[in-house]
Formats: structure tokens, sequence, C-alpha cells
């Protein structure tokens, strides 16, 4: 997002709808994005999924 002009996580926040602490976390990878922050990057930046993130594995645990 830096390219893209938003150089600071108060501006990341306002164009993500979110709060600047969250934009921060999120950026830093203490939180993972939610579908809404990941829907609003693409269309803001004007990107596929596979631009702006990596899909890491899961811990090994299985669903039922």
């Amino acid at each position: 997002m830096t390219a893209a002009g938003y150089t600071t996580h108060v501006a990341r926040g306002r164009a993500l709808g979110v709060d600047r602490t969250t934009a921060a976390r999120v950026g830093s990878g203490d939180l993972p994005p939610s579908a809404a922050i990941i829907a609003r990057a693409l269309h803001l930046l004007d990107r596929r999924f596979d631009d702006l993130f990596v899909v890491l594995p899961d811990d090994g645990a299985t669903c039922p």
C-alpha cells in the first residue's frame, strides 16, 4: 500500500475502512486480514489476490 501512496497506518486504515491499529496489526502480520479488508485492498489497488497476499499452510490441524 505504500507504493500506492498510503504511507501511514492512519492512511491505510482510512482507505481500508478500519482503525489505524488494525491496519498496523494486519500489515505487521500480527492479525490476519478479514475478508472485508482483503476485498477492499484488491479493489482499492486494482490487483489480484495472488499479487497482494501469500497463503501459508495451516498448522497441520485437520477438520473432522
